[in-house]
């Protein structure tokens, strides 16, 4: 006898038969479920996860039809609610009647002879959703959460238990595909040995509904353009999620986010078949047909689980806020010296040896937004590094981007590096756009999951005009800077969509985008050679900088709040020219360094929030008249500055502008908590 998860592995359709058969809920089909004894394998199932078949390692036509797969990914778009026949009734010619479910498929599997019988009182509803893989995730973390794969040995072999009947088209489902709309070239073909689904060509007029047989077949440029606009709609969309008793509020899937769904997957086969009952047919309009492409160019997965992965997921962590979590921090903290200093060795090794851009970096992949004030989001830290060398002649980016972007690519789960030619800029759609003829929302180059990096090249910038899409992505970009949302085209209408996207800039000149920071890069002479990559220490490093980005959230003692207000009121009346936005800058940097030595809560015996702000003011910083060091500056930066900056009411300010391009010539005070 199989086991409850074999079957859920090899027979999932076959359980939620049988909960429907166990169920008394007729009015919404949410006890019609698998999702708990899937929850439970899961969680005690050791190698369950790995044993199911990944839809982001394995084409579609290898996964047999019926089995369960999963699939990590992020939501791109989310459609019109669909309603469905919940409950349904088999009529034998013998006379017998079977009450069945219509529950988590698009195409009724009937027995041969039998005739559906929908429960007109029993319509039931879902939320279609597109998923594609996540933008940006790199190799590691994708294999981190795909798991190591061992697929069962039949997993392309027809599921046992199943009937072989019929497949007819549910009355009220809207996609359908005939045997000539299947034959787009969007996929490769797919194996199946059923000799119903490789019907002619020439039997096109069979397959077409009743109102349409006895006219011609459309054009030949119809049809191309039918065949284009699937092609639009479908083009790098992953799969469309059919989402079953979904839940609202803030439990709600939204764009945006990133999920585990666990379901089983429809393919076009049987599809093909329905196109044969006319009562199913009828019910499709044509301009419908024209909008929906085919399950062989679009997968649909019907889901029986699906989890959202929280904003602050780790590929290599514990969930956030668990106890395993919580002894992550504990393990963690006693390497977390040893670990910032060789990654900071890894950004500059990238860098030129430049340590206090690499510490910019380091803070600015860890940035998140706390809150929002407004329009201004808080917490997020932009950088620009200027004085960067152009791309060599044929080369796609500087050196500089290459270099770091692969640094970037081996530490974070999410990192994305954008070319800033002219040519990429009037080409590319940085906004997510509306294409009401394909009926699909076309994902946009800034369309990215939160905690993502952006490493922008401006140094392919060169002389040249701007067209119009060009201007709205320069647009798109510092609306993304500035306010972190990014607008989405409806043609009609443009909605903002919220981000949290840490956003680095590799320039030779100054940006001609808005950044918290602007740093210029000093090769130096003498560099330090960059830590072994091996295994154990790009582990390390990887959940450190998780750990790192969870802690940014800092609370600040009330007793240090105020006196840091105090002494901001005292140094504006002597400043004029410091901002609010200055203030608050110095406390963002402050948080992230902070942050970034995986402090559990600020440190009396350091300069404690402000132990970070030495990245805002401290190289170059007057200490009695004199500047300190770039040695000074680079203890200061990597948490040793205590000794130097010990003395309470000790003056700081910054003379040297034009290295930190920050503007915060002040006067500022340091404190110590002892």
């Amino acid at each position: 006898m199989q086991s409850v998860a074999d079957r859920l592995r090899t027979q999932p359709l076959m359980l939620v038969a049988e909960a429907f058969t166990a169920s008394n809920d007729r009015r919404t089909g949410r006890s019609t479920s698998i999702q708990h004894a899937l929850e439970s394998c899961l969680r005690d199932e050791s190698g369950f996860r790995a044993s199911v078949p990944s839809l982001n390692v394995c084409g579609v036509h290898n996964i047999a039809e019926g089995g369960l797969v999963r699939f990590v990914g992020m939501i791109q778009d989310v459609r019109d609610t669909e309603f469905y026949a919940g409950i349904y009734e088999e009529h034998m010619t013998s006379g017998q009647v079977t009450e069945r479910t219509g529950k988590y498929r698009d195409v009724l599997n009937l027995s041969d002879g039998a005739t559906f019988v929908p429960h007109d009182d029993c319509t039931w509803q879902r939320t279609p959703m597109v998923c594609v893989p996540v933008p940006g995730l790199t190799t590691w973390a994708m294999e981190a959460l795909v798991g190591p794969v061992s697929y069962p040995n039949d997993h392309r072999q027809p599921l046992r238990g199943e009937p072989q009947g019929s497949g007819v088209k549910r009355r009220a489902e809207p996609e359908f595909a005939t045997g000539d709309q299947l034959d787009t070239g969007c996929v490769e073909p797919m194996e199946d040995d059923d000799e119903s689904t490789k019907r002619p060509r020439s039997d096109a007029a069979a397959l077409m509904c009743p109102p349409c047989a006895d006219t011609k077949p459309p054009a030949q440029s119809e049809e191309a353009a039918r065949k284009l606009i699937w092609e639009r709609s479908a083009s790098g969309m992953g799969c469309l999620l059919k989402v079953y008793d979904a839940d609202e509020g803030e439990a709600e899937l939204r764009v945006n986010d990133v999920v585990e769904v666990f379901g089983v997957v429809e393919r076009g086969s049987h599809a093909e078949k329905a196109a044969n009952d006319a009562s199913a047919m009828e019910m499709l309009l044509d301009h419908e047909r024209a909008l929906q492409p085919p399950p062989s160019c679009q997968p649909r997965l019907h889901c029986f689980y699906v989890r959202r992965l929280p904003a602050d997921c780790h590929p290599l962590l514990p969930e956030p806020n668990t106890k395993e979590n919580a002894l992550a921090y504990d393990g963690a903290r006693a390497h977390a010296a040893n670990l910032r200093g060789s990654i900071i060795a890894a950004l500059s090794s990238a860098l030129g040896g430049d340590k206090l851009v690499a510490e910019y970096v380091l803070l600015s992949s860890i940035s998140r937004i706390l809150v929002r004030h407004g329009e201004k989001p808080i917490g997020k830290l932009s950088v620009n590094i200027t004085g960067c060398p152009p791309c060599a002649n044929g080369g796609a980016h500087s050196p500089v981007t290459a270099a770091l972007g692969g640094v970037l690519q081996e530490l974070l789960p999410y990192a994305i590096t954008m070319g800033m030619s002219i040519g990429e800029l009037n080409s590319r759609v940085f906004g997510p756009f509306k294409d009401h003829e394909a009926n699909a929302l076309k994902q946009g180059c800034l369309q990215l999951p939160t905690g993502a990096v952006l490493l922008l090249d401006e140094t392919v910038l060169a002389p040249g005009q701007l067209r119009e899409q060009g201007v709205r992505n320069v647009r798109a970009l510092a609306d993304l800077l500035e306010r972190q949302k990014v607008a989405y085209d409806f043609t009609y209408c443009s909605v903002d969509f919220l981000a949290d996207v840490a956003v680095l800039s590799v320039s030779a000149a100054k940006s001609m985008l808005m950044f918290d920071c602007s740093v210029p890069l000093r090769v130096q002479a003498q560099q330090e050679a960059p830590p072994t990559a091996d295994a154990s220490w790009l582990s390390a490093a990887r959940a450190y900088l998780g750990l790192a980005a969870r802690a940014v959230n800092l609370s600040v003692p009330p007793g240090l709040s105020e006196m840091l207000q105090d002494d901001f009121v005292r140094t504006r009346a002597s400043q004029p020219n410091i901002t609010p936005d200055d203030f608050s800058r110095w406390l963002t940097c402050a948080r992230l360094h902070a942050a970034s030595q995986l402090y559990a809560a600020p440190r009396s015996q350091l300069f404690m929030v402000f132990a970070g702000v030495a990245t805002c003011q401290i190289l170059g910083c007057a200490r009695d008249g004199c500047l300190w060091t770039a040695r000074e500056a680079e203890v200061a930066l990597s948490g040793g500055c205590g000794g130097m900056c010990r003395r309470r009411g000790m003056g700081i300010h910054s003379p040297w502008q034009n290295r930190m391009g920050l503007h915060c010539s002040r006067s500022f005070r340091v404190y110590n908590m002892n």
